[in-house]
């Protein structure tokens, strides 16, 4: 009666518990002193490898064992096995003749935490049970773990490392953000966009405000120049803002979905239409409809109304410069991981607006310096169409193969020689500065003839369009990387998991067509010899996201990325560190540096 109510009360225990009073009632039992305390039987200790991963593993002692079933992660009171951020690996089965069978481990055992995204260094607590193989079951274990105690690889980075992260822009960037200081903050940011406005992203949108402010005529004053600038700039400046900062919330570049061929088409169209109208070629012969239509696109985009400065500084803001430098990319990071869009937002706000003082400045001084009438007036009218029609070639180039791009720039060099003169024969009593101006003409009309030729003989590289035809073994080395082009998660997955097998590490650029710095790395970084060195023996994969379909958008939500160009590295465990994620422009000396540093150092630095 005793012993069959005692085994009623066994029943109701947990299955470690039953399991020593089970060795009771077969009859075994020992002295406390026969068994090891809880600490030497079972030895966890936890192990940073990556910035997103943690690994635990215990040392358990022979004869023991741990259950699977009594398994804890806990981060901030949430239960991360629970919540599937755990890879816990099967057990053995152990079964007991009372009470069924129990998964457990012996010697050793190894689990994989993958950290959340918002972790920055909590207290990590392991549960966890066991107990001797014939003998008694100890009482549940909690060990809690930090930077006091958890071990970190060499090869992991951010401030839990043993070792300094990389020092790159957007790092130390993300740093300033996170002091906080308004002021320094706003001020930094101002700098960075004035040195900005002078790349090759926003440089387009000089003459497209010019172009506006030259549309004006003999009725433009400086006040009106400098108001109109102002609309332009701040128009622009908002529309940065607010698409960053739903950039950085949403994991989503609303710049890339401004580049799709039915948006550039129509804005280059615009452009067109205004340099047309500069040159007042509307008074030709054309069909009546087309120049109507010309006409009033024109008239309603170069009356100089406030309107339309708003509207070109909204749609330059979208469309001209996509380009994702690393100041706009450290703001970006800041604001995802944090979600405080007021101060990401003051940061894109002062950027921005940086970036717009070169513009005012241009835009104000055309009030003072243009003249209000005679030949000059022309002639400066003509040199902005030029610019408005180099605008839309820039445009249409992301949009064409590279030769037919090399044609365009080489059918404007034409354009701009003949706009020289260097058509006409001067007159005998010319000037000096009359026959200047037809030898630089001269000289643009080689630059075009050099261009047509390159791009018919498939050249796509307008500095340089004849270099595809050098032969010699210098030249050759230069060439591009080989790259294997993927285009979802998928393809991603299976090259990562080629690359483990043949113990590669892994690099991916993000590229897209209209991305201006892409084509810059391809042209410079990419074929530089220092860079071929370091990528040596890496798997080599590029996404190309210029159609920013449902696939590209997939692949860059999966992995976290803003736009290109952004290259990933990998090392041959595949484990892929944010802390050496490249985004914006590089020069190939610190890219090399750097790239060797992602690809082989941290890999070397994890054997252990």
């Amino acid at each position: 009666m005793l012993r069959g109510g005692l085994l009623l009360l066994i029943l109701c225990l947990p299955a470690p518990a039953v399991a020593s009073v089970a060795d009771w009632l077969r009859g075994g039992s020992a002295g406390a002193q026969d068994y090891l305390p809880v600490d030497e039987a079972f030895v966890p200790q936890v192990r940073q490898v990556a910035p997103d991963r943690l690994e635990a593993e215990w040392h358990i002692e022979p004869d023991y064992y741990l259950y699977r079933e009594q398994l804890g992660v806990d981060l901030n009171s949430e239960d991360l096995l629970a919540a599937g951020y755990v890879t816990v690996p099967e057990g053995e089965k152990k079964t007991d003749e009372y009470f069924g069978t129990s998964e457990v481990y012996f010697q050793r055992l190894t689990i994989d935490i993958q950290l959340p995204r918002d972790y920055t260094g909590e207290t990590l607590t392991l549960r966890y049970q066991g107990c001797a193989v014939d003998g008694i079951c100890y009482a549940p274990v909690e060990r809690s773990f930090n930077s006091d105690n958890m071990l970190v690889d060499a090869g992991a980075s951010g401030a839990r490392a043993g070792s300094a992260p990389p020092d790159t822009a957007q790092g130390r960037l993300g740093e300033l953000l996170g002091d906080g200081q308004m002021w320094l903050i706003g001020l930094t940011f101002f700098g960075l966009g004035l040195l900005l406005a002078f790349t090759p992203c926003v440089l387009p949108m000089v003459p497209i405000l010019l172009g506006l402010i030259t549309g004006q005529g003999q009725s433009l004053t400086t006040r009106r120049a400098f108001s109109l600038s102002l609309v332009y700039v701040l128009a622009m400046a908002a529309t940065y803002t607010a698409a960053g900062i739903a950039a950085g919330l949403l994991g989503q570049n609303l710049q890339m979905w401004m580049q799709h061929p039915a948006v550039l088409i129509p804005f280059a169209a615009i452009m067109v239409g205004l340099a047309l109208s500069m040159f007042g070629l509307f008074t030709v012969q054309v069909p009546q409809a087309l120049q109507q239509r010309l006409t009033a696109l024109s008239n309603r985009q170069r009356g100089g109304t406030f309107g339309g400065a708003a509207t070109m500084g909204l749609l330059s803001a979208l469309i001209v410069g996509p380009c994702l430098a690393a100041p706009l990319a450290g703001a970006l990071i800041y604001i995802g991981q944090t979600g405080d869009a007021v101060l990401g937002g003051w940061a894109l706000l002062t950027l921005s607006l940086g970036m717009g003082v070169p513009l005012l400045l241009a835009g104000a001084s055309a009030g003072h310096l243009l003249p209000r009438a005679g030949p000059w007036m022309a002639a400066i009218k003509t040199a902005f169409g030029i610019l408005l029609l180099a605008v839309a070639v820039w445009m249409i180039g992301r949009l064409v193969p590279g030769w037919v791009a090399l044609v365009l720039w080489g059918l404007l060099a034409f354009i701009t020689a003949g706009a020289l003169g260097t058509f006409t024969r001067p007159a005998a009593d010319a000037g000096i500065l009359i026959r200047l101006r037809q030898g630089l003409g001269l000289a643009v009309l080689a630059w075009g003839l050099a261009l047509l030729v390159g791009g018919a003989s498939g050249g796509t590289n307008p500095w340089q369009p004849l270099a595809h035809l050098a032969l010699s073994g210098e030249r050759q080395q230069q060439a591009l990387p080989e790259f294997t082009l993927i285009q979802s998660v998928d393809d991603l997955e299976r090259e990562l998991t080629q690359a483990r097998a043949a113990n590669q590490p892994v690099m991916l650029e993000f590229y897209a067509d209209w991305c201006v710095d892409c084509i810059r790395m391809e042209r410079t970084t990419f074929r530089d010899r220092r860079v071929h060195e370091a990528l040596a023996g890496a798997r080599l994969l590029k996404a190309d996201v210029t159609a920013h379909n449902a696939s590209d958008r997939e692949l860059m939500q999966a992995l976290r990325v803003l736009g290109p160009p952004s290259m990933l590295f990998w090392d041959t465990s595949g484990q892929e560190d944010p802390a050496y994620r490249v985004m914006g422009y590089m020069r190939a000396g610190a890219f090399a540096e750097h790239a060797s540093q992602a690809l082989n150092t941290r890999a070397d630095a994890r054997e252990f």
